[in-house]
């Protein structure tokens, strides 16, 4: 159980069995309360991240961030946890990819 006295929060140990009837008094005779700290919210508080939490108070290791995670692309981004596939290259490299391609005759394929 808990109890809330305005902005404090308690969770009780209750010693006794408590059975509920409708329209009735139950009297305990020993209760224990302990105070719960709700500063507390666990959650991404990096704000690069695109789970970031404006509540979370305390880091819990879960952020993420979707992106680009190749050097050599425009859109590279050191936060990103998640390579989704959205890299962007320069003219100039991908014509270099393809005549190694062509000069090599060999078939590069990205892996999914």
């Amino acid at each position: 159980m808990q109890f809330v006295d305005g902005e404090d929060l308690y969770n009780l140990s209750i010693t006794e069995d408590i059975s509920y009837v409708t329209n009735s008094i139950v009297t305990l005779n020993s209760v224990s309360a302990n105070s719960i700290d709700c500063s507390i919210v666990p959650g991404c508080t990096q704000e690069w991240a695109d789970n970031f939490n404006v509540l979370a108070s305390e880091d819990d290791g879960s952020c993420y961030l979707y992106g680009c995670l190749d050097t050599l692309a425009f859109n590279y981004n050191q936060n990103v946890t998640i390579e989704d596939g959205t890299c962007l290259f320069s003219q100039s490299y991908t014509y270099a990819l393809e005549q190694l391609v062509d000069t090599n005759h060999t078939v590069i394929r990205k892996s999914n």
